[in-house]
């Protein structure tokens, strides 16, 4: 029996090709999550930007509203017409903070809390 050369390295073929295709496949999934968490990281700081944003507006509204109640209690005829309205179209409102050392059945029920 004669030693070949060759036929050791064509016997070597289907593992050097598996191999290959296996290390292909990984980097490729290794890349694949990298970008996807690249896009993630950027799709959390739109998020944040929109929530800050949304905080700045509810302030504001915030504001404007405890402006116009404070003209309704006063007397008011338009300030009482505009709350009267909001009232009317759905929005809640409460013309007081609620106080810090109320009790627990001083608070409204939670939704998950009325459905048990």
């Amino acid at each position: 029996m004669f030693y070949d050369k060759q036929q050791k390295y064509v016997s070597n073929l289907p593992v050097i090709i598996l191999a290959s295709a296996v290390s292909l496949f990984f980097m490729y999934q290794i890349c694949v999550q990298l970008s996807d968490a690249r896009r993630l990281d950027a799709a959390i700081a739109e998020h944040a930007r929109v929530i800050q944003n949304a905080e700045k507006y509810r302030e504001v509204t915030s504001s404007i509203l405890k402006d116009v109640l404070a003209l309704s209690e006063s007397g008011n005829k338009n300030a009482k017409l505009v709350i009267l309205s909001l009232k009317q179209e759905g929005l809640n409102f409460h013309t007081s903070a609620p106080k810090a050392d109320a009790k627990k059945s001083d608070v409204a029920p939670t939704p998950e809390a009325t459905e048990n």
